[in-house]
């Protein structure tokens, strides 16, 4: 666009300024609103989300024996189809995982979400069975769930690898 055609627009708008500065107001309000929340609700989420990804891609690629799977460029739900039966440990973590996705995708599409202990399920029951403990806080559940998920999908060690392995077939 040239500098004739923003002339030409702004000539063209003049006429409505004063009902777009409104408009320009009530949406910037709107905004104030959302920015002036507390984040760490948010913040924290979009953490334990990248966590468990982390854990989830290096699960994947010991799995499937793959040399650079970041240049697939998966999508999270996507490595989460991608966690193979075979995989005791990963299969039970799954529906947590998918419920954190889930959670982490209600913010992307409504940034005034609530997170509710009551949310979280899925997470309650690995972290329940695992930690043999229950939580009244979702902070505490969630840091948690992601501790799991780093011990159970991140083993680098061969010997706990295969520990773990033995274990989820008793």
């Amino acid at each position: 666009m040239d500098d004739n055609q923003i002339k030409k627009m702004v000539k063209y708008l003049n006429p409505h300024w004063e009902e777009i500065m409104e408009d320009f107001k009530v949406r910037a309000e709107k905004l104030n609103i959302l920015l002036a929340k507390d984040h760490n609700q948010i913040g924290l989420v979009l953490k334990i989300h990248l966590v468990v990804e982390h854990y989830l891609t290096s699960n994947l690629q010991r799995n499937f024996e793959l040399d650079d799977i970041d240049s697939v460029r998966l999508s999270f739900s996507q490595k989460t189809k991608l966690i193979p039966k075979s995989d005791a440990a990963a299969t039970w973590l799954k529906p947590g995982i998918i419920e954190l996705n889930k959670i982490r995708n209600k913010y992307a599409h409504n940034l005034s979400t609530e997170l509710k202990l009551d949310d979280l399920i899925e997470i309650k029951k690995i972290v329940k069975i695992s930690r043999d403990i229950s939580h009244n806080s979702y902070e505490i559940l969630l840091n948690d769930f992601a501790i799991i998920c780093g011990s159970f999908l991140g083993q680098s060690d061969q010997k706990i690898a295969k520990l773990f392995r033995e274990a989820f077939k008793k």
